[in-house]
């Protein structure tokens, strides 16, 4: 027969088994979370390095690009302007001096103002107002533009 100190004895055995066990489960589940926060978080410092060189790559990319599309133009527009000069088929066409050639010596325009994009970057898609509805720019004149103008 079972006494009540033997009942209160497998009851703490009890009791203390269960709290072992949840407690070891409890470290090793904790041990697990912390091996895949080291791994995801290796993964991410992984992918963060990626995405800043990928962005520098882009970002090196345009401005080669845009400096060839300006050498081209430039030399689209000498070789444009000495073909009319050179051009025998109108013999009024004097030739005109070096410094007046387009292109050589290009005009310089005073801006106006600033638009700013809701773009963060310009990769090639065009702004449709039909395609992306909430997209708006925003355009600041400067001071000494006239209301006139507008």
């Amino acid at each position: 027969m079972h006494t009540g100190v033997d009942s209160v004895k497998v009851l703490c055995t009890v009791l203390g088994t269960v709290s072992f066990g949840a407690i070891f489960y409890t470290y090793h589940y904790a041990a697990r979370i912390r091996a895949q926060l080291r791994e995801l978080t290796a993964l991410n410092e992984e992918l963060q390095d990626k995405l800043s060189k990928e962005h520098h790559l882009r970002k090196s990319e345009r401005i080669g690009r845009t400096r060839a599309e300006r050498e081209l133009r430039l030399t689209q527009g000498t070789l444009a302007a000495k073909s009319d000069a050179l051009d025998t088929s109108t013999p009024t066409a004097a030739p005109m001096p070096e410094r007046h050639i387009v292109g050589l010596q290009p005009y310089m325009f005073t801006p106006i103002g600033r638009v700013a994009s809701c773009f963060s970057q310009r990769n090639g898609t065009p702004r449709q107002p039909l395609l992306v509805e909430a997209a708006r720019a925003e355009l600041a004149l400067a001071a000494w533009v006239p209301p006139a103008a507008l």
